[in-house]
């Protein structure tokens, strides 16, 4: 499969080295300003500035964009109405009428827009999901993600981290929530863009997800806690080993599963092309991603009236 990127900042560059391991797809046009980008791409690859010249690249089975939420919209757009299958970064827009119209759009134009909302391909998660469905009524997931930054100008922390803790959250469930609760926890003068803030969001069985999400912690993190009637699982993104463990309602030690080493971003680019490949025209990532940015939304309303 041939693939296009818009952008080689930090998680750009990811893209660029992830897809370059990869046998089955290669990297054959990328929009970026940033100088070190020559040294990065294959030497076959196209290099450009112009996102217009990118469109209509006729070589593109699919783009990628991997640049600030504030360009979503305008790429995207540019994506599917050139019907070129697009995986856009997390989250999908900054605000909700964003989202809907490019949901709106790739069914219109019927072309793929995926999201990429990374830990949902994670094999770790994945996991988690399949251990937990014999473990009874979920009863609390407890979620904290965060580290010291990004303190980004133009888009709120909330938006900048909740987005993966809110999905994995709606995934788990299957649903949308009844009740979206949102607080600051942390005084501002720690930095001047610098806060935590606390979400909780309650389902239709009263079960509840609490999430923290702060860009003032000491060290990187991303705790995903899932509490059942017949047990416990975590998903600890930052162990150095077992990022998977288990706990039976009858023990007090966590059991470490085993799981194998492809990286979560791996796993998504291979499903947006095997996607592209068998003609998929919608996932369902995209309806996900709508729901998140809902949920975001409705979080920054409250915190602003505060």
């Amino acid at each position: 499969m041939k693939l296009g990127l818009i952008g080689a900042g930090r998680w750009g560059k990811r893209y660029i080295a992830t897809i370059n391991d990869m046998s089955h797809h290669q990297l054959v046009h990328v929009v970026s300003k940033n100088p070190e980008t020559k040294s990065l791409i294959p030497k076959k690859c196209r290099l450009s500035l112009d996102c217009m010249s990118f469109f209509n690249d006729k070589d593109i089975d699919g783009a990628i964009l991997a640049v600030p939420p504030t360009m979503h919209p305008s790429l995207a757009i540019l994506s599917l109405q050139h019907n070129i299958p697009v995986l856009i970064e997390k989250p999908l827009a900054l605000n909700v009428d964003d989202a809907k119209l490019l949901h709106a759009l790739s069914l219109e134009k019927k072309t793929l827009a995926m999201v990429g909302h990374t830990h949902l391909y994670s094999h770790a998660y994945c996991n988690l999901k399949e251990i937990i469905k014999p473990l009874g009524r979920i009863n609390k997931i407890f979620s904290c993600a965060g580290n010291w930054g990004p303190f980004r100008e133009n888009i709120p922390m909330l938006w900048d981290y909740a987005p993966h803790d809110i999905a994995m959250c709606l995934d788990i469930y299957s649903g949308i929530p009844e009740k979206i609760y949102s607080r600051k926890t942390t005084d501002m003068r720690i930095h001047k863009n610098g806060e935590s803030i606390e979400i909780d969001l309650t389902f239709k069985d009263k079960s509840n997800a609490k999430i923290q999400v702060s860009n003032v912690l000491k060290e990187k993190k991303r705790y995903f806690e899932v509490r059942c009637d017949k047990g416990t699982v975590i998903y600890d993104d930052q162990a150095l080993v077992h990022k998977l463990q288990y706990n039976s309602s009858r023990k007090t030690t966590f059991d470490p599963i085993s799981l194998c080493t492809e990286k979560p971003l791996y796993n998504l680019i291979n499903i947006f092309c095997k996607n592209i490949e068998n003609n998929i025209r919608y996932d369902t990532s995209l309806d996900l991603g709508v729901s998140v940015v809902e949920i975001l939304a409705h979080c920054q309303s409250l915190l602003n009236k505060k």
